[in-house]
């Protein structure tokens, strides 16, 4: 007879599953939980954090403007004072390709740009760098992501010139799980999502009552609400202010910090601010002009965050417990 705690049918099948698979690995002498396989624990991921309605795309279909999982809002469900989109996804698609750069199914509404003075920076940004996509990880890789829109631009950048699958959530958050199965790698977004994001000891349960295990890598960019007059405080914005929590909770794990600090090193460039200016020059903080287009110059911030991962992972040799 079912014990009462798994009322819910989804927690009981995902218990059953992570039974089974963890009798998979007693048979292949594997105790280590990474025979799961990565579409399995993509599934477990969007069941126990509660994803909305997750929205799927192969990464056949990642570069295909049919494929959006934002739609774009009229100005009455922006953020006051954004105005309203001056464009269709199928007229950035046409900038984006002009280009030669590559179209991205997660861009945002208030991330999106088109237009001559957009074009000409498309053009003189080269592409991103495919040795420093999702793939670089070592293989086998479960990757932990928490922070704002800002920090979404630069993981979500990676991800679209990455060969990954995508469930993305279709309610009011930017979080999503990717994965690429060549690599058997993992990666779990939690963004803007304050069911989660507010609550980091709730947020690890979940992540041990999932199929994934322990994360190899922690990513954590600040979260929203650091100013009291916007919404409800989250537990611990800044990045530094979770490092010794997941590090102390996954002793090894990676644990990185790639913070918006004002002008600092993982901040998100200036010279072509989106939210609907359409590549506006001048710094991404002036004005409402936060985010920037995508893609664009961002390539290299988003570069930078895998070559900086990337370079500590082989000089440590793994299995180790950092704070960067």
């Amino acid at each position: 007879m079912r014990d009462p705690f798994f009322a819910n049918e989804i927690k009981f099948y995902e218990f059953c599953l992570r039974k089974f698979w963890l009798a998979v690995d007693r048979v292949l002498g594997d105790t280590s939980g990474d025979v799961v396989p990565a579409a399995v624990v993509a599934s477990s991921l969007t069941s126990i954090f509660e994803f909305h309605s997750p929205l799927y795309v192969g990464h056949a279909g990642l570069h295909n403007a049919s494929n959006m999982v934002h739609g774009i809002r009229s100005a009455a469900e922006k953020t006051p004072n954004l105005g309203g989109a001056t464009f269709t996804w199928p007229e950035v698609e046409r900038t984006v390709a002009r280009s030669g750069h590559p179209m991205c199914a997660l861009t945002r509404d208030l991330w999106a740009c088109k237009g001559a003075r957009y074009g000409a920076v498309l053009q003189s940004t080269p592409l991103f760098n495919q040795s420093l996509a999702l793939g670089a990880f070592p293989r086998g890789a479960r990757i932990i992501a928490q922070g704002n829109s800002y920090f979404a631009q630069k993981i979500d950048t990676i991800l679209c010139n990455s060969r990954v699958d995508i469930w993305h959530d279709s309610g009011p958050t930017n979080s999503l799980v990717a994965i690429d199965d060549e690599n058997d790698i993992v990666l779990l977004l939690l963004d803007n999502y304050a069911a989660w994001n507010r609550n980091q000891a709730a947020t690890v349960a979940a992540i041990h009552a999932s199929l994934m295990g322990a994360p190899s890598l922690v990513l954590l960019g600040d979260l929203n609400a650091n100013s009291p007059d916007s919404s409800p405080h989250y537990e611990h914005s800044y990045p530094s202010e979770r490092r010794s929590f997941w590090r102390g909770t996954f002793p090894n794990a990676f644990v990185f910090e790639f913070g918006e600090t004002p002008n600092g090193e993982w901040g998100l460039p200036g010279g072509c601010g989106a939210n609907f200016f359409d590549c506006r020059d001048g710094s991404n903080r002036t004005g409402s002009a936060g985010h920037v287009c995508m893609p664009g110059p961002i390539n290299r911030v988003a570069e930078g965050m895998m070559s900086h991962m990337l370079a500590f992972i082989d000089t440590s040799g793994g299995g180790t417990s950092v704070d960067i």
